[in-house]
């Protein structure tokens, strides 16, 4: 169903765009706010992304209204309506595995949320003087990305090449699958750490007190914050891969925008 190509080393490109990507994300939480000039990337590809989805819809809506038509005697006309029909059959194939991405996002996009009530309500202190920000907590996910990317690609890579024969060492669907498998047990652990968390709130009576701190450490929360991210280095790189590698060369850009759609789904 989908096809295996590798273009000399550019696989890695994905690896070393994410570190890149996750280097920006810890400057922006520990030195200054970027989000203005990341507003105005946005600004910039939306228009196309818009126009894209309206002509693929167009061609839903032609598809529909003249499917008992005979087909145009004009080549160029035909081949325009060819290509953007291989277009839209080659976006549905992806759906699936796009889908799949959504719901990797979705479980841990509470880090951003329910992660940051938690670290309130723990004990955040380093030092007598020094305790961690909660939102800070997301610089645990971010290092372990950028631990793991290099890792991925120095150490990982070249052991799984011995094995499977392939330039990547993985395919983009056994590393996503590795990810989802690290997802799952980051959501359980996840989960223990709440019932923990409450027990010791229930221990001390501080249930119904939402502004005490519960007398557990804030690294507590820490293993769930980095299982994320070695899945997010597996699902999230791969996804991005996949969806690039299996669009034509015409679609690439729409890929890309598929990515970050599920992403904004997911949260």
């Amino acid at each position: 169903m989908f096809k295996s190509k590798v273009e000399s080393r550019s696989w890695n490109f994905f690896n070393w765009s994410y570190f890149c990507m996750g280097m920006a994300s810890l400057t922006a939480l520990t030195v200054v706010a970027l989000l203005f000039i990341s507003r105005l990337n946005q600004g910039k590809s939306s228009g196309e992304i818009v126009v894209y989805i309206q002509d693929l819809t167009q061609v839903i809506v032609a598809a529909m209204k003249k499917r008992k038509e005979v087909a145009p005697q004009d080549t160029g006309c035909l081949l325009a309506a060819v290509h953007r029909v291989e277009e839209l059959k080659c976006i549905i194939r992806l759906l699936p595995i796009w889908a799949a991405g959504i719901l990797h996002v979705t479980s841990h996009s509470h880090q951003h949320s329910f992660g940051i009530i938690q670290a309130r309500s723990v004990d955040r202190h380093l030092s007598h003087s020094f305790q961690i920000p909660p939102a800070s907590l997301s610089i645990f996910s971010i290092l372990t990305v950028l631990i793991g990317l290099v890792l991925y690609e120095r150490a990982l890579v070249p052991f799984a090449r011995r094995f499977t024969g392939n330039p990547t060492g993985i395919t983009c669907l056994q590393r996503m699958g590795i990810g989802f498998v690290v997802n799952i047990l980051a959501t359980i652990v996840s989960a223990l750490v709440e019932i923990k968390r409450k027990a010791m709130a229930a221990q001390h009576n501080l249930l119904d007190k939402s502004s005490a701190v519960i007398p557990i450490s804030v690294f507590w929360l820490m293993p769930q914050f980095c299982l994320h991210g070695i899945a997010e280095v597996f699902v999230s790189v791969g996804q991005l891969e996949f969806l690039y590698d299996q669009s034509p060369e015409s679609m690439r850009s729409t890929a890309a925008a598929l990515y970050w759609i599920a992403i904004s789904i997911g949260n």
